[in-house]
């Protein structure tokens, strides 16, 4: 687990500079924008609550004084010692000074999104607003893991397969806790299939089933008995099916001569086998036991089924039910896949584009204007709203007062709970929506601005 840092420590060195660098700091705004791909936002809310409860006392100033010495930088000591003189003496509190507007967690928010909008408070401390950009950002990771999952709930419902076809393996896979705690809850954001036992803590409805591992059938001096006994075990405890792991000594003599027997046993007890093969061509072992209990005269999906969960990305998942549909006339709905931390692992920051840019500094709206055309940014303070027919649009915003806007002040609110969030991510909502929608307004703004 991560140690508890001084806050002032969570940012870019960079920032250390800024303070003296510019012009004027008495009001910033920046926003956060999706550049590159629709995505459910996931996390954020409660990452910026965090930052919005720092505290940070005269102690945690001295500390980042004598670690950007040790860096040869200087902190901007006076600026942190100001905040606290302005919140009493004792400590500076976050929320006091930085507002953060942002759409609700669960929300689809079309590519180019401005789905935060954040402010200083209190004159003079507009370099505040992007201290904890980097930290913010990092809601990045469970907004592109809950879009992940939002892809596959969408393939397995296009396709009409169970939206148990997909199950989680990914809790020993992770990096950190963090991400076992960010990848689990998103992927239960719209899928139920998980080992990942810890979602439960935050009361989600998951399911699995008992399954053999390599270190039951080892455990058994007669692997037969394992197998047999398994099945007993797991119809007497009341369950409906088991996983069967195949391959602890040879998946061939499993396939060869215990497969009847384990089916037959099976059938017997009334209990579903779910048969694992984990190593070498696993896709070649199920459709050779596929193949077999059809010529016995089992029925698929009521008498067996298959998981295969040896190094499985969705790319691969997709590519692997199609190559059984079409290749071997075999319903892909027979078989699970157990996806580990290949949920997420060709995924990064660029995978949505997240960045966060200011549009209001020095008394001025402003954005940044460039020949990249997907790189401009969007000027001054804005505000959302959805059109009778569900177009999320971005509008100008003159005032504070515009009671129009789909944002909300994180500052005003409590954290959101899962369990609202899931709820409102499987709400209706137009998630046909690839690009946000400017307002004429809004676009005259961005054209001007740059054409000065």
């Amino acid at each position: 687990m991560i140690p508890n840092l001084n806050p002032l420590l969570l940012t870019d060195v960079y920032n250390l500079s800024h303070q003296m660098l510019k012009e004027n700091t008495d009001f910033e705004v920046s926003h956060i924008v999706n550049r590159q791909k629709g995505m459910i936002l996931f996390g954020f809310d409660s990452i910026a609550h965090e930052v919005l409860d720092y505290k940070i006392y005269p102690k945690d100033i001295e500390d980042a004084t004598l670690h950007a010495k040790d860096m040869g930088m200087t902190f901007p000591k006076e600026l942190w010692k100001q905040a606290i003189s302005v919140c009493g003496g004792q400590y500076a509190k976050v929320k006091d000074f930085i507002k953060i507007e942002a759409l609700s967690d669960g929300t689809w928010c079309p590519r180019n999104t401005p789905f935060a909008q954040i402010s200083n408070i209190k004159k003079g401390f507009g370099e505040l607003i992007t201290w904890w950009e980097g930290v913010l950002l990092h809601a990045w990771f469970p907004s592109a893991c809950a879009t992940r999952a939002f892809e596959m709930r969408n393939y397995l419902t296009d396709n009409n397969y169970r939206l148990s076809k997909f199950h989680s393996f990914g809790f020993r896979g992770h990096q950190s806790m963090e991400s076992a705690y960010w990848a689990s809850r998103a992927w239960s954001l719209f899928l139920s299939g998980t080992d990942d036992f810890n979602v439960t803590e935050s009361h989600l409805q998951a399911s699995s089933i008992p399954a053999l591992a390599h270190k039951v059938v080892q455990n058994w001096k007669v692997e037969l008995d394992c197998y047999l006994e398994a099945v007993k075990r797991a119809s007497e405890a009341g369950y409906k099916a088991i996983s069967i792991l195949i391959d602890t000594y040879s998946s061939k003599r499993f396939i060869e001569d215990y497969l009847a027997i384990v089916q037959d046993t099976a059938r017997r007890y009334n209990i579903i086998p779910i048969y694992r093969p984990d190593s070498g061509n696993v896709l070649g072992q199920v459709i050779k036991m596929y193949n077999k209990l059809i010529a016995w005269k089992h029925e698929p999906g009521k008498d067996f089924a298959f998981i295969i969960g040896d190094s499985v990305n969705f790319a691969q998942a997709k590519e692997c039910d199609n190559e059984l549909k079409s290749q071997y006339n075999i319903n892909p709905d027979i078989l699970t896949w157990g996806i580990g931390a290949g949920f997420y692992k060709d995924l990064e920051r660029d995978t949505l584009g997240w960045s966060m840019k200011t549009c209001f500094s020095n008394g001025r709206d402003t954005m940044k204007c460039t020949d990249v055309e997907w790189k401009k940014s969007i000027p001054g303070k804005v505000s959302l709203n959805y059109t009778r027919d569900g177009v999320l649009m971005a509008h100008t915003r003159t005032n504070d007062s515009c009671s129009t806007t789909a944002y909300h002040i994180l500052n005003d609110q409590k954290p959101l709970s899962f369990g609202w969030i899931k709820m409102y991510a499987n709400s209706p909502q137009n998630t046909n929506q690839k690009d946000i929608i400017f307002s004429d307004a809004l676009v005259t703004k961005r054209t001007l601005l740059c054409e000065s």
